[in-house]
């Protein structure tokens, strides 16, 4: 479920994987792992991205994990 959701962010921030990476210090190959659903994000980077992509962790774990 991240995988898509950090697809979206990716595709609507108009920013390419690495630049995403040169921002948050996250490696290629790590950010390829998230993209295609292989491993989600420790909370430390998953705050990183949101940085890089401007959107809220509160939204996405409630997705991720339901919530009220």
């Amino acid at each position: 479920m991240f995988a898509q959701i950090l697809k979206n962010e990716i595709s609507r921030s108009g920013k390419t994987q690495a630049q995403i990476c040169d921002e948050t210090g996250i490696s290629v190959t790590l950010m390829s792992y998230y993209v295609t659903g292989r491993r989600t994000p420790s909370l430390k980077n998953l705050y990183l991205l949101s940085e890089a992509l401007n959107f809220s962790v509160d939204i996405v774990l409630r997705i991720m994990y339901g919530g009220e």
